[in-house]
C-alpha cells in the first residue's frame, strides 16, 4: 500500500507541473497496486487520474474511467453513499470533463450532483463544498441568473 501512495503523490505532484503524462502513468500505477489487492474501492486517486487524461484531452478514455469508478463505489458503498467527499469528487469531475467537452447541461447536473453529495457528506462549510459552489456559480452565470449565482 506503500508503494500505491507513493506513485500517488509524484504523479500529483508531476500534474501540477503540467507533466501529465508521467502522473497519468504514475496514477495508473498507483490503482493498479490497490486493486491486485482485491476488493479495492475506488478513492480520491481516480479524480486525480481524470486531471491528467483531461488536461491532455483524452475525453473518452476519462468519460470511461469516471464511469466505471463511479460504479465501482456505488456497487460497493451504495448509490449516492455518503461514505466521504470522494463520490463528490468523481462526480465533480465528471462536470468539468462535461463542461470540457462543451455540454453545459450535463457539466451542470454533475456539478449540481457533487455540490448536494459535498453538502451531505461534509456540510456546507467544507472547503470542496465550497468549491463546487463556486462552479455551479460559473454556471448559473452562463445562464443569465446573476442574483442566484451571487
Amino acid at each position: 500500500m506503500n508503494d500505491s501512495l507513493s506513485y500517488s503523490e509524484r504523479g500529483i505532484s508531476r500534474i501540477q507541473d503540467r507533466r501529465y503524462d508521467e502522473g497519468e502513468a504514475d496514477l495508473k500505477e498507483a490503482v493498479g497496486i490497490r486493486e491486485a489487492l482485491c476488493n479495492y474501492v475506488p478513492q480520491s486517486r481516480e479524480a486525480n487520474l481524470s486531471w491528467a487524461l483531461l488536461a491532455q484531452g483524452k475525453f473518452e478514455e476519462c468519460n470511461t474511467f469516471l464511469l466505471d469508478t463511479l460504479a465501482s463505489r456505488a456497487k460497493a458503498l451504495g448509490k449516492d453513499n455518503r461514505e466521504s467527499v470522494r463520490t463528490g469528487l468523481i462526480f465533480y469531475a465528471l462536470g468539468n470533463l462535461r463542461a470540457a467537452q462543451r455540454d453545459w447541461d450535463e457539466s451542470f447536473e454533475y456539478h449540481q450532483r457533487a455540490w448536494r453529495h459535498m453538502r451531505a457528506a461534509m456540510g456546507d462549510k467544507d472547503f470542496y463544498t465550497a468549491i463546487v459552489m463556486h462552479k455551479i456559480s460559473e454556471h448559473l452565470v452562463l445562464l443569465g441568473q446573476n442574483d442566484e449565482a451571487m
